[in-house]
């Protein structure tokens, strides 16, 4: 892997700048997930050709104060956002549910998932798991993800498409071009930024903690939150970790398997 010493050197470093979803090529009808509106009134995109057509978008939120930042909810309660760049515990978290209707909660905590310990030292990944105050009401209409999971660690990973929510409501593609899954080092990948086709997104200075997808069986499955430039954390790889954290509150992680 041509960057897999990139991966084990950040590890304890905290503190990134965030980053945000460049389209090459943008095309609104194709890349913006609302027509108009975001984020105060946000008109969803029905063109046709719109590249998360038929898909729920309803579980990916944005901070109030700060509508750049994005989360995706995992549960009735709980979300996935990045460590180093995360909403605060009484910040309000905004989603269009499926009613038409904007739905605000309020975050109570935010917790960072630990990947193991070095000697007296914690290793974290650079995702941290936020518990909303309340519980999303069904009515609401706000879906909440399965994590993507494969028994064969990373491999089945390898060269899938994702779908990247980034900057405003942004969406482009890329694919998973390596990674790393070691429980207690890392677990990351890294996707394509150079030679982009149109449509394809790179993360760049402005959205950290926004989600990355595969689609599964035409379902929308978590399998990772932008850290730093063209580095997803790999939720798919935290699975024990983020689900130990969620029984705290009552609930589990959802998984959805990549085709093992």
């Amino acid at each position: 892997m041509k960057r897999l010493l990139l991966f084990l050197a950040p590890l304890l470093l905290t503190g990134w700048a965030g980053y945000a979803l460049i389209i090459q090529d943008n095309d609104p009808a194709v890349n913006d997930r609302f027509a108009s509106g975001y984020p105060d009134a946000p008109v969803p995109n029905t063109n046709a050709r719109f590249l998360a057509k038929g898909m729920d978008l309803s579980g990916v939120g944005w901070w109030k104060r700060e509508p750049r930042y994005s989360v995706a909810l995992i549960s009735s309660r709980n979300f996935a956002c990045a460590k180093h760049l995360s909403p605060e515990a009484g910040d309000a978290i905004v989603f269009l549910g499926g009613d038409g209707h904007l739905h605000e909660y309020h975050v109570a905590r935010v917790q960072p998932v630990e990947l193991g310990k070095r000697g007296d030292d914690t290793i974290y990944a650079d995702t941290a798991i936020g518990t909303l105050q309340e519980t999303v009401p069904a009515d609401d209409q706000v879906t909440h993800y399965p994590v993507a999971f494969s028994k064969k660690g990373i491999e089945p990973f390898i060269g899938k498409q994702i779908l990247m929510y980034g900057h405003m409501a942004k969406l482009g593609i890329n694919e998973i071009e390596e990674g790393i899954l070691v429980p207690g080092i890392s677990s990351e990948y890294n996707f394509d930024t150079t030679g982009l086709s149109p449509g394809w997104g790179k993360s760049e200075p402005g959205d950290s903690g926004s989600p990355s997808f595969i689609v599964i069986d035409g379902k929308l499955a978590l399998v990772g939150t932008h850290w730093k430039d063209d580095t997803d954390s790999m939720v798919s790889g935290l699975i024990p970790q983020i689900d130990t954290m969620l029984a705290a509150d009552g609930e589990r992680v959802n998984v959805l398997p990549l085709g093992d």
